[in-house]
């Protein structure tokens, strides 16, 4: 199919799904007639070349749309503050588009999302304060973008949030306090900012974690010993920050860890040598700690995947 969106497709005013997604040729704007689609809860025109600003009127009165993927396109321009009148909304997926400027905050009026992809855009600007109050949201992707300035308190209020990516931005702050309140968070995924300050120590209490990925930031001072309580833990990614002081032996007690790097920061001392005991853990990557020795025989460590150089490898 090409060409472009035909409007006469909103006379079918009974029409409750509209898939027109990976169609390739398909170009042009939403017509805005769609506005009368009143019945529609799916809308997928995902995987196209469709272009132009997302219309006002559409988000206005799609008040029974549940699922809405637009992703794969060419679409620019703000988010329209009408999103907020769609309260029906479990899925929004705008990921892999050109729109800009800020998430309106009208996004919190969306009570009953789940999943929410806005990812490989250019959205700018501060979060929404008003996202705190999305506490059906499970899944938050806003990775690659520009988003700019702090995390907001108010992301502590995502109480049933498993997963947060917000890495490849420009946030420029600490890790706020609040996100120790996500009880049933099991990935976060911040690196690729300018995240600052110590890691937090409450981190280590948010015990549904699988996966932290905090590399590449500027993170200071020392891994938290806290972090031996993540029992369910998986990836530990901490590479290129500024960390400083021991590895933890607390690591050691991890027993479904599988990747652990840690490389490129500033660490001293010994190498644990209770880590070469994790059996699940196959990727780890000390290199580029200058001051960083091992506490064992290099040889003990017989992982598929170990990387311990250019560190000190001083064997006792």
């Amino acid at each position: 199919m090409s060409g472009t969106i035909s409007p006469y497709l909103s006379n079918l005013t009974f029409l409750q799904l509209l898939d027109l997604s990976s169609l390739k040729d398909l170009r042009g704007p939403i017509p805005p007639e769609f506005g009368k689609l009143s019945r529609l809860t799916r809308l997928s025109l995902a995987g196209n070349n469709l272009s132009g600003t997302l219309p006002y009127v559409i988000f206005r009165s799609l008040k029974s749309l549940r699922e809405i993927n637009l992703n794969g396109n060419k679409f620019s321009g703000q988010i329209p503050s009408s999103i907020g009148h769609m309260i029906s909304v479990t899925l929004l997926s705008f990921t892999e588009n050109n729109l800009s400027g800020i998430i309106p905050e009208t996004i919190g009026k969306l009570k009953n999302i789940e999943y929410h992809y806005l990812s490989k855009n250019n959205i700018s600007d501060l979060f929404p304060e008003s996202i705190g109050l999305l506490s059906k949201l499970e899944r938050l992707e806003l990775d690659q973008n520009k988003l700019s300035g702090s995390i907001p308190a108010s992301i502590g209020e995502l109480v049933s949030v498993q997963l947060l990516i917000l890495s490849n931005n420009e946030l420029t702050c600490v890790i706020p306090s609040s996100i120790g309140k996500l009880s049933s968070i099991q990935k976060l995924v911040f690196d690729n900012n300018k995240l600052f300050g110590k890691l937090p120590a409450f981190i280590g209490h948010l015990i549904t974690l699988s996966g932290i990925f905090l590399n590449n930031n500027q993170f200071t001072g020392s891994i938290p010993t806290s972090f031996g309580n993540l029992s369910n833990l998986q990836s530990l990614i901490l590479f290129t920050n500024n960390l400083t002081g021991r590895i933890p032996s607390q690591l050691a007690t991890l027993g479904n860890l599988q990747f652990l790097d840690l490389s490129r920061n500033k660490l001293t001392g010994r190498i644990p040598s209770q880590l070469a005991r994790l059996q699940s853990l196959y990727n780890l990557d000390f290199s580029f700690n200058l001051k960083l020795g091992l506490s064992v025989y290099q040889e003990e460590f017989e992982k598929p995947f170990l990387s311990l150089s250019p560190t000190a490898t001083e064997e006792i």
